[in-house]
């Protein structure tokens, strides 16, 4: 009996230790990706002036599409702005995250500035992330309360604040779409690119989450 316990033990060890492996291996695999991506980003640049500049590129749309994995990746590029446009990288940061900012986050005096927008995302990333639950709850409540109403101007405005939230906030629509608000399907259609049908009925969307959610779950290392 000892014999058989050590033997299931030792299968599950290996089990985790080679999932493990393999989560190592991914991970080296998209640094190396990205990275060969980044310096041909680089390289296509060049020194040519932010105006005229094509910063984002097709290896730009290659970092993109490796989708949240990278997002750690790109702020460490920006916070550490070893390269002179590496503020630029906040155009595949944002297609991949969704999150817009509203006029009143923008610092007084610095509205629409490229070097103040990179430094948005990164303080969001570390700060604004983690309080998207609240801000969501915040922003349907108060959907709610115009909806009742009957403020449609106003509504419109707090459904637009949910959508702004990026796809940070998809788990929390996800919730609300079981509870019946279908309106949130349209909006996950456009934070996915369409992944999810924006005419997807409630069990269809939920299928399409449990499916999908792994590709649009920011997870942050502690």
């Amino acid at each position: 009996m000892k014999s058989t316990f050590l033997k299931q033990a030792f299968r599950i060890g290996f089990l985790v230790a080679l999932l493990a492996a393999l989560a190592i291996g991914q991970d080296i695999d998209l640094k190396d990706r990205f990275e060969a991506e980044y310096r041909a980003w680089k390289e296509q640049v060049g020194e040519i002036t932010p105006s005229s500049s094509p910063h984002y590129n097709e290896h730009m749309t290659e970092i993109v599409k490796m989708g949240v994995p990278a997002l750690p990746l790109i702020i460490e590029k920006m916070e550490k702005h070893e390269y002179e446009w590496d503020f630029q990288l906040k155009f595949a940061f944002s297609l991949i995250t969704r999150k817009t900012f509203e006029k009143e986050d923008w610092p007084e005096g610095k509205p629409g500035g490229a070097h103040t927008k990179a430094a948005m995302y990164i303080d969001w990333w570390h700060n604004g992330l983690k309080d998207t639950e609240n801000s969501f709850n915040r922003h349907y409540q108060e959907w709610k309360k115009y909806q009742e109403e009957k403020n449609f101007e106003e509504a419109e405005k707090k459904l637009r604040n949910i959508k702004n939230l990026g796809i940070a906030a998809i788990p929390f629509m996800i919730e609300k779409i079981k509870e019946g608000d279908l309106e949130f399907i349209k909006k996950i259609s456009d934070h996915t690119n369409e992944s999810l049908n924006e005419n997807a009925s409630r069990d269809e969307c939920i299928a399409w989450w449990n499916e999908n959610r792994d590709k649009y779950t920011i997870v942050q290392d502690e």
